[in-house]
């Protein structure tokens, strides 16, 4: 039972952090109103979209879904697509439009949308009700993103109407230095009539390009094309079918086909990138603070595990993933003046922590979700989801989640407090490191905290 004054602490914590959520979502908000532009001309840049093919004869189809991504000063993605629902329960896909984007670093134009009916064309843009929202998906687990929806809802839309639509987002988070990756969907759901993905380079920045998933169904028919010193990818299909997707899969299982594009060369390339991003810097008094207990501590084992106990218990998880703080952790000062971070920003305090005890430590980038088969995957740091920490100690290595709470004892019990996934991907980010991502499997060698 909570005492009370714990109880008061812990709810005054809370409205603290509720306070602060809310303050950034008002400012997300009002700066998605001023990225957000409702009536804007294509790009001259954007090929033609094809006329509008006949639609497939199901409840819900796509007649055209047509993505053009651009690499310039200021990556680009067009998106051109022609929805058609044929029930009342494919209506409500169709009707209700949601638009994600980051008003942080990006803006979202709208060109077109139109309503086809009865072979005529109505224009809709102008008076559709365009709301934005907050929906923060992981705010009950302390993770804010910054993105916001654009709600667009469809007045009088009916059972065989077509709507199209057509809208670009320009720009790309700065912590990735002008690096280029994306990606496109190529199965889905339901049924296309017309499906094309274009890639738009400079020639002389070459970026890679892979389909990733399974094997079978109708394969992009793929073409170049080149215009003013720039090479146009393209990636067609026709009448594809709809792909069965299995809700109870793993993560890791990829039950639909995509194309992965990226500017990386190779995974050391990923490397040096995360190295430029840990970069500690000098925390101070703060930091000599932190560690008191952890120098008082008898041996260098000891005061490893009052390292990890004091970021795993005292730094309370809660992201604030803005702009380039979605992979940019903030220095160790920052978080020991408040308290709080998340696996990043953990990391790296841990990190330099173990450090100045005169210990090897380095941050890993980890992929939870990818269990197997990474080596399909172009370089990217897209493919990573958690920061952990690697520990050299005693003539063994440990890998450590700062995240996790309530780790006590020694390194060497029987009772493992928590390990690392039974298989996951993982690259160190350490001077040197060039390997491709290794994948570990829970050992021994390869535990949180023992």
């Amino acid at each position: 039972m909570l005492r009370p004054r714990f109880l008061r602490l812990a709810l005054f914590a809370l409205f603290l952090m509720m306070c602060t959520l809310r303050a950034e979502a008002d400012t997300a908000s009002r700066r998605a109103e001023q990225a957000f532009v409702r009536h804007a001309p294509v790009p001259a840049w954007v090929l033609p979209s094809p006329a509008l093919p006949e639609a497939i004869d199901a409840p819900f189809s796509v007649r055209l879904n047509d993505v053009q991504l651009r690499l310039d000063a200021q990556p680009a993605s067009y998106v051109h697509r022609a929805l058609v629902a044929r029930d009342m329960g494919s209506l409500q896909q169709v009707a209700n439009i949601e638009l994600s984007f980051q008003p942080e670093y990006e803006v979202l134009q709208m060109h077109q949308l139109l309503v086809h009916r009865d072979g005529r064309t109505e224009d809709r843009l102008g008076s559709a009700d365009i709301r934005f929202l907050q929906r923060e998906r992981g705010l009950e687990q302390g993770m804010y993103s910054g993105s916001v929806t654009v709600a667009i809802v469809m007045p009088d839309l009916r059972v065989g109407d077509t709507l199209e639509i057509a809208y670009t987002t320009t720009g790309a988070n700065p912590v990735f230095e002008n690096r280029y990756m994306d990606a496109a969907q190529w199965d889905a759901p339901f049924p296309v009539a017309y499906r094309r993905v274009v890639l738009d380079t400079p020639e002389g920045r070459p970026v890679g390009h892979r389909l990733i998933g399974p094997a079978g169904g109708t394969l992009p028919v793929v073409s170049e094309q080149r215009r003013d010193g720039r090479l146009l990818r393209v990636f067609e299909g026709r009448k594809l079918p709809a792909t069965l997707f299995d809700a109870g899969a793993p993560r890791d299982v990829q039950a639909a086909r995509w194309l992965q594009f990226s500017e990386y060369a190779s995974w050391s390339d990923v490397n040096a990138w995360a190295l430029r991003l840990f970069q500690a810097g000098a925390p101070g008094k703060a930091l000599d603070t932190a560690l008191a207990p952890a120098r008082a501590a008898p041996t260098l084992d000891a005061a490893a595990m009052r390292a990890l106990e004091f970021v795993q218990n005292d730094i309370r998880y809660l992201s604030l993933s803005l702009g380039e703080n979605s992979h940019r952790p903030a220095p160790p000062a920052e978080v020991l003046a408040r308290r709080y971070g998340d696996c990043k920003d953990k990391s790296l305090l841990l990190v330099t922590m173990l450090r100045a005890l005169g210990l090897e430590a380095d941050p890993v980038l980890v992929s939870v979700a990818l269990h197997k088969n990474m080596g399909q995957y172009l370089p990217s740091p897209m493919l990573f989801d958690h920061a952990i920490v690697r520990l050299a100690i005693g003539g063994r290595t440990y890998f450590l989640d700062p995240t996790r709470q309530a780790s006590t004892g020694s390194w060497r019990g029987s009772a493992s407090r928590w390990r690392v996934p039974r298989c996951w991907w993982c690259t160190r980010a350490a001077p040197g490191s060039t390997a491709s991502p290794t994948r570990r499997r829970r050992s021994a060698s390869a535990v949180a905290n023992r």
